[in-house]
């Protein structure tokens, strides 16, 4: 019961704005309030998103998002492995002599995501190379 009283005043506290709750937000996803808010924070996805205080405690804050960007958003840019579980739930025959298609897919989204910082860290480390010089 307070779990649902707690929800229910993040609901309207982020309506007064026009900001939905990152918790609600997950809710409609179907994913953790964790992954939001690590999107969010990564800035892949809702700029707009704010930290407001939290209004059940009063103390500590919590992310809100703007209703205008909620449906813009995939769920295959929020989460690819989730977005791919539920795509081989609802087509079984998305399968290869490796397992699930979209496994794979979510494997590949996250080496692409290490590249990137690989790459990004290589480029850091040759500016204080040639720094030194």
């Amino acid at each position: 019961m307070e779990r649902q009283k707690k929800a229910r005043a993040q609901r309207d506290h982020a309506d007064d704005d026009d900001y939905i709750a990152a918790a609600e937000v997950a809710r409609l996803y179907g994913v953790s309030v964790h992954t939001i808010r690590r999107r969010i924070v990564e800035g892949t996805i809702f700029p707009g998103a704010k930290k407001e205080p939290a209004p059940s405690t009063g103390a500590g804050e919590m992310w809100v998002i703007p209703r205008s960007e909620v449906g813009s958003i995939s769920l295959r840019e929020i989460s690819p492995r989730t977005y791919y579980k539920e795509l081989t739930r609802l087509e079984p025959s998305a399968k290869d002599e490796h397992g699930s298609v979209g496994e794979l897919y979510a494997r590949a989204s996250i080496l692409e995501n290490r590249v990137s910082v690989l790459e990004q860290q290589v480029v850091k480390l040759l500016s204080l190379g040639s720094n030194r010089r």
